[in-house]
């Protein structure tokens, strides 16, 4: 009888000695899983340049001789001339024509003032209206004496006036430069200057194609220094500098521009400003790191012109992470919550790990039921968007889980085991994400030297994932807009 109870006992603990251990599994082995990530889309950021025209018109106001041209010189004109009746009449016996035309020696004299100037743009149409001021005195000479004919703005007369309208287009030619092509110019007597005695044509005396020369020239001359009052390359060339270097938009996360290149296209003028935007090329890259990354500073290529500035959008490629550790933890936490059930069979998982293996996930899962041990399954990681968290999808058994599984509980195989550690094996990321999110939706960032980038991402979408030796690594775009402020 004691022999009996003795091999009942013997076999009992050999019964619950094949449910409490299993044979040991083969842990795939550490091969991380990393992305080859391509360069991030080229983007576009918008830097707003704006000129005022009153500060140029007062400068050249300022700059313009006073008076514009000034001097004397001898004519010889054609005037009619009305003989008095008389003796010379009672001699011919017939009275005189009522005038004759003589040849008459004449000295012109003229003062030339820029009276005002006013400039205004529509579209790339850069307009300069100029009102001069036009003082002239005109003497016949004749063998007896010098007759004073006629005169305006001398002696207290109110000088004629002129204006001359100046259109022109105000176009790029290399390298972010302005230039004004003029067209035909017009003119205008808002005050006409009479010169009535002995009946003087002022047109016969006065040369206004020189008049409107000596205008054209003044005026054209300081118009001709447009490109360096709209300033065009400083502005980039500071705008480039700044946005060259990494900046920290918040502890550890850095911002990195990295232009490639500028545009500019056409004007886009109103009233007493003109406005253009010139493009910068960038490909946007947030970097996490704890000191500032180094990045090649290229110099600023020539600004090309274009056709059409291109759409202001800009994506960021950045990375968020969680350290392989704290996944453990994360995934101990969700998957021991509960026991798992099949039927009338019934797992318990006390751990959880992952890495990488194969160009797959790896779930190392160690069980305390229906065995003490590790099984692990395979599975592809993917970005669960609406849930912001790392799943793994086309979960299976590594081999050698398979082969001891099928030996000693085939049901895990069978069951619903594998399908519902699956659904339940999630990293969360929304925590990362969300303060990425906060960070960049309202952005307004000194970017040094005057130069604030301005703007905001609407969304944040995840491109890929790896699994580094270290680390859940998930790659996500940010796209919205930014505008780079310089000078404000």
């Amino acid at each position: 009888m004691r022999r009996n109870i003795l091999g009942f006992s013997a076999l009992s603990a050999l019964v619950l000695a094949s449910c409490s251990s299993h044979p040991a599994i083969e842990a795939p082995p550490v091969q991380p899983l990393v992305q080859e990530l391509p360069p991030p889309p080229l983007s576009h950021l918008a830097v707003p340049i704006a000129v005022q025209l009153d500060p140029l018109r007062d400068k050249i106001l300022h700059a313009v001789p006073v008076p514009l041209s000034q001097g004397a010189e001898d004519k010889n004109v054609e005037m009619n001339i009305r003989p008095k009746q008389g003796m010379i009449a009672n001699l011919l016996g017939k009275a005189l024509p009522a005038q004759v035309k003589a040849p008459v020696a004449v000295q012109l004299r003229h003062r030339l003032t820029l009276a005002g100037l006013d400039l205004t743009v529509q579209g790339n149409r850069l307009t300069a209206v100029a009102d001069v001021d036009l003082s002239v005195g005109t003497t016949a000479k004749i063998p007896v004496s010098a007759i004073g004919l006629a005169s305006c703005g001398e002696n207290g007369a109110p000088p004629a006036r002129i204006r001359f309208t100046m259109p022109g287009t105000l176009v790029w030619t290399g390298d972010g430069q302005l230039s004004w092509v003029r067209e035909k110019w017009s003119m205008q007597w808002l005050r006409p200057c009479e010169l009535t005695a002995l009946h003087l044509d002022l047109g016969s005396v006065l040369n206004l194609p020189l008049v409107r020369g000596k205008v054209e020239e003044a005026i054209s001359a300081q118009l001709a220094k447009l490109p360096e009052a709209f300033a065009v390359r400083p502005v980039a060339e500071k705008a480039w500098a700044q946005l060259s270097q990494p900046r920290e938009v918040a502890k550890g996360m850095w911002l990195c521009a990295r232009p490639e290149s500028l545009s500019v296209s056409g004007i886009s003028g109103s009233g007493k400003t003109v406005t253009t935007v010139v493009t910068m090329a960038a490909r946007p890259q947030m970097l996490l790191s704890e000191a500032a990354p180094v990045l090649d500073r290229p110099a600023l290529p020539p600004i090309r012109t274009v056709a059409q500035a291109p759409s202001p959008r800009f994506s960021m490629d950045f990375t968020a992470e969680i350290p392989l550790a704290h996944a453990d933890s994360l995934l101990t936490a969700i998957l021991s919550a509960h026991p798992y059930r099949s039927g009338s069979h019934e797992a318990v998982v006390k751990s959880g790990r992952i890495y990488a293996s194969g160009g797959k996930a790896v779930l190392g899962l160690g069980l305390t039921k229906p065995f003490a041990g590790d099984v692990y399954v395979l599975g592809v990681p993917v970005f669960d968007t609406f849930g912001s968290a790392l799943a793994f999808d086309s979960v299976d058994y590594s081999l050698s889980s398979s082969s001891a599984l099928a030996r000693t509980a085939d049901w895990l195989l069978h069951g619903t085991f594998r399908s519902q550690v699956a659904k339940a094996a999630k990293v969360d990321f929304g925590k990362q994400l969300a303060g990425i999110r906060q960070k960049l939706s309202k952005l307004e960032m000194p970017a040094g030297d005057g130069v604030t980038l301005r703007g905001g991402v609407q969304r944040v979408v995840p491109t890929s994932v790896d699994i580094s030796a270290t680390a859940l690594r998930v790659h996500v775009r940010a796209e919205g807009t930014v505008q780079v402020d310089v000078g404000r």
